[in-house]
């Protein structure tokens, strides 16, 4: 399935978006503006618009094409980070057209701007302080393991198991006085 990613063990995951720009907005128009591009790529990304981070830094000084961006002609970077394979090329198309039509309606003209996508493994993207994938570890040849964000090695992680089955055993003998 190609929304996995958007889901991951139970838990969504999130597009973070970045907006880097030399247009400066007021605080109505951010707020209007932040609004318009989370509604629109939750419709479009198809994950609830509470998971949507943006990021919104305007004011910048931004140089591309060999000239300084001018207050007339402002420009903007774009960057949306996502899980591996959440996004399918259309949404990516129709993503860079929505983001691009509601910049340009707040006077950032798409020829002055630059959408990028960005992707990573879910090895390499953290929320609420835990890996989404965390890999197991080796070290000075042993293997190690993340459980609940502790390292514990093959000798602890043996240790628990035993205390889970011995905890198991008297809960069950409990259960059955």
């Amino acid at each position: 399935d190609r929304r996995r990613g958007w889901r991951h063990r139970g838990r969504h995951t999130m597009p973070t978006i970045t907006i880097k720009t030399s247009g400066l907005f007021t605080e109505e128009t951010k707020c209007a503006l932040l609004n318009e591009i989370a509604s629109s790529v939750a419709l479009t990304a198809e994950v609830p618009r509470e998971y949507v981070t943006i990021i919104l830094l305007d004011g910048l000084t931004c140089f591309s094409g060999g000239a300084v961006a001018s207050p007339d002609k402002p420009m903007a970077y774009i960057k949306m980070l996502t899980l591996k394979e959440q996004l399918d090329p259309h949404q990516r198309v129709k993503l860079a057209a929505d983001l691009g039509d509601i910049l340009a309606a707040r006077g950032i003209s798409t020829a002055g701007q630059q959408v990028s996508f960005q992707e990573v493994d879910d090895q390499h993207m953290a929320i609420k302080g835990e890996l989404l994938n965390p890999p197991a570890v080796v070290s000075r040849g042993r293997r190690e393991t993340v459980i609940a964000g502790r390292v514990v090695d093959d000798e602890q992680l043996k240790r628990l198991r035993i205390g889970v089955v011995a905890l198991s055993v008297v809960s069950s003998v409990l259960l059955c006085r």
